[in-house]
């Protein structure tokens, strides 16, 4: 049987609490954030019946909070690099943000991965 629970993990001065979802059957077991839907861990039974996490990531919130890799993060707006930080749409040039030397990187300074839910 699968089963959905939450609790608050940490508190992010100035947001407020992010909890972690976890969704849990007998063979996996999945925990999302409430920051920026960040996959914290998914885990598996192996062949000797000992549950392993496959995802890197963080022990505490400060590390998601202060993270420069996108580790667990849930890509929004923009996967990858938007060279210079310039596209045009419709005629109309636009300026992003640059985070990744002279590119736009997964939603620029503040991508999805930094925004709290819930």
């Amino acid at each position: 049987m699968t089963q959905v629970s939450h609790h608050p993990w940490g508190e992010w001065p100035g947001q407020g609490t992010v909890d972690l979802w976890v969704v849990q059957s007998p063979q996996v077991k999945v925990e999302v954030l409430t920051l920026g839907a960040i996959v914290r861990s998914v885990s598996y039974r192996g062949k000797d019946g000992q549950m392993e996490d496959v995802v890197l990531g963080y022990d505490n919130l400060e590390g998601y909070v202060s993270d420069k890799r996108y580790l667990g993060a849930v890509v929004g707006r923009v996967a990858n690099r938007i060279a210079k930080g310039r596209f045009v749409l419709e005629g109309k040039e636009y300026q992003l943000d640059l985070n990744n030397g002279p590119n736009a990187l997964h939603g620029g300074l503040r991508g999805f991965n930094k925004v709290r839910s819930g």
